[in-house]
């Protein structure tokens, strides 16, 4: 069916509602539009209202863009592309925008929930034959997890912190009061903790004159790079010079802040071991690390459940979950590169060696970056 456009041009094909909304339109046809929209599910008439939204007000896809002032009327600006949203809205409203806009996982939230703790290696699967549409991409899968356990494991390191320098400041009699008396008291050698600490040494003695210094200034620092020994002492006493409470919550501030880069940047050394693992097979690196990343969105959904059942008093239900973790990626591994009971069973237990020790590797970087930049 074709129609002829107001400007005297030849045949023009019908348009529907979404081609009205996806195409941009001549400025003839979208004045024509602009005077006489087409009826549509979106803009009937409601109450004896036209263009009503369901909370009441008029509905902004019948005003001009707000960016470019295009007058076509839409749920999108055909012009610009910018979406027609009421900005005065609900909690609830701007939390499901949020969801759904921002991070991509409105709608699929559920269903992918579902297939990521019950169905190991279903997204992959599901992902690599080309099926996406229904679930939240990798990508944002893997972010979405990754930042909501982390910033739980901060609440509670905070709070642990909290409470832990709340009991540090009522130590009882001849118990260390602060940081560096428990360091100072670590350092002691066993003779001083068997009451020999008591014997006269000479006025003279250059070790008397070495325990008067504060705790800090007596920890030898030698990892054979001297520019970085000098960075690490000068750490050491501003950490030192802080309080306890004030210092391990600097630390664990500074660990959580880079413990989500070092993951991210783990994840294609990750991908780098099931692709050797797997040299003979058909797939590609990139498809390694999608599965990467499904396996890791798993863990820390699983470690968080874990620790929120722990919190209160659900030890049964984190262990269960840990059981389950490990049940997990070996039917994963078995659904997504479909081999046999023995290969899958010797390749994943050299995974999980090669991860440790990935994970090993990482840990000092990690340690000396927290310290260079606590307090900084």
């Amino acid at each position: 069916m074709v129609r002829r456009g107001l400007g005297g041009g030849g045949p023009e094909p019908e348009c529907d509602e979404a081609c009205w909304r996806t195409h941009p339109l001549p400025m003839n046809i979208r004045l024509y539009r602009a005077i006489e929209p087409p009826r549509g599910p979106m803009n009937e008439r409601t109450d004896g209202e036209e263009g009503r939204s369901e909370s009441g007000r008029p509905s902004h896809e019948e005003e001009p863009c707000r960016n470019c002032g295009d007058p076509t009327p839409g749920a999108y600006c055909p012009n610009c592309g910018q979406r027609k949203v009421d900005v005065q809205v609900s909690l609830r409203a701007l939390v499901g925008d949020l969801l759904e806009d921002q991070l991509g996982v409105g709608h699929k939230l559920p269903i992918t929930l579902v297939a990521l703790f019950f169905r190991p290696g279903h997204l992959t699967r599901r992902y690599l034959e080309g099926k996406v549409v229904r679930y939240i991409r990798p990508f944002k899968l893997y972010l979405v997890s990754s930042l909501i356990l982390f910033l739980l494991v901060g609440f509670l390191s905070m709070r642990g912190v909290t409470e832990f320098g709340t009991g540090w400041g009522q130590a009882g009699e001849g118990e260390p009061a602060t940081l560096g008396e428990v360091i100072a008291e670590d350092m002691a050698t066993p003779e001083e903790e068997e009451g020999t600490q008591d014997i006269p040494t000479d006025p003279a003695d250059p070790q008397e004159d070495e325990e008067e210094l504060p705790w800090y200034e007596r920890v030898e620092i030698n990892t054979a790079n001297e520019r970085l020994d000098a960075l690490l002492e000068a750490r050491l006493v501003r950490l030192g010079r802080m309080g306890t409470q004030d210092a391990i919550r600097e630390i664990l501030r500074t660990l959580l802040s880079y413990a989500p880069t070092l993951m991210f940047l783990l994840l294609p050394v990750f991908a780098g071991a099931f692709k050797l693992l797997y040299i003979r097979g058909p797939w590609y690196y990139v498809e390694h690390f999608v599965f990467v990343l499904h396996i890791h969105a798993f863990l820390f959904g699983t470690f968080t459940l874990s620790l929120l059942a722990g919190g209160i008093g659900l030890e049964v239900v984190s262990s269960g979950l840990a059981i389950w973790a490990v049940i997990y990626i070996y039917l994963a591994l078995r659904r997504v590169y479909g081999q046999g009971h023995l290969k899958t069973a010797i390749k994943y237990w050299t995974l999980g060696w090669i991860y440790f020790w990935i994970l090993v590797a990482a840990i000092p970087p990690l340690l000396i970056v927290t310290f260079l930049m606590a307090g900084a």
